[in-house]
């Protein structure tokens, strides 16, 4: 059976960008009526001087591979384990769209320490973290709608 996007009570957007990326979402219904009327998380830097509903576009992996951080925080991280000496056993990834405009359009990427890694797995990792943390928001937001809801009943 096929699923109607009407089906949908959530509408999702990501906007990759080479320095910054973030996402966005709302209610299809609402959506409908207002097209501007959504809602996007907020990222911080670690000192707190900088709060944006976008966070870099760069990813921390470890020694296998495995995601550490994300954005802000994984630029805070790799600036700790540098400072430490301790950021060999790690990839440090920044603004790897830009990769996708060489003239050549490799589908590798280099990060800031060692070794050569397949492009698009950055994309989709990037895309899971989004994903998953729009779902969280999503959740929080029924939840909250749904507490308003019993609470004026």
């Amino acid at each position: 059976m096929a699923v109607s996007s009407l089906d949908y009570l959530w509408v999702a957007a990501i906007d990759f960008g080479t320095t910054f990326s973030g996402y966005a979402f709302g209610w299809r219904e609402e959506l409908e009526e207002n097209p501007t009327k959504t809602s996007a998380p907020v990222w911080q830097a670690a000192d707190g001087g900088l709060i944006s509903s976008k966070t870099p576009t760069t990813v921390l992996l470890d020694k296998d591979e495995q995601l550490v951080d994300f954005g802000f925080d994984a630029e805070t991280a790799y600036a700790e384990l540098s400072e430490n000496e301790e950021h060999e056993d790690y990839f440090y990834f920044r603004r790897f769209k830009m990769m996708l405009y060489d003239k050549v359009r490799k589908s590798v990427s280099k990060p800031i320490y060692g070794g050569i890694f397949p492009l698009v797995r950055y994309f989709n990792m990037t895309c899971e973290i989004f994903m998953s943390s729009c779902q969280i928001l999503m959740l929080t937001c029924e939840i909250f709608l749904l507490t308003c809801h019993l609470f004026i009943s």
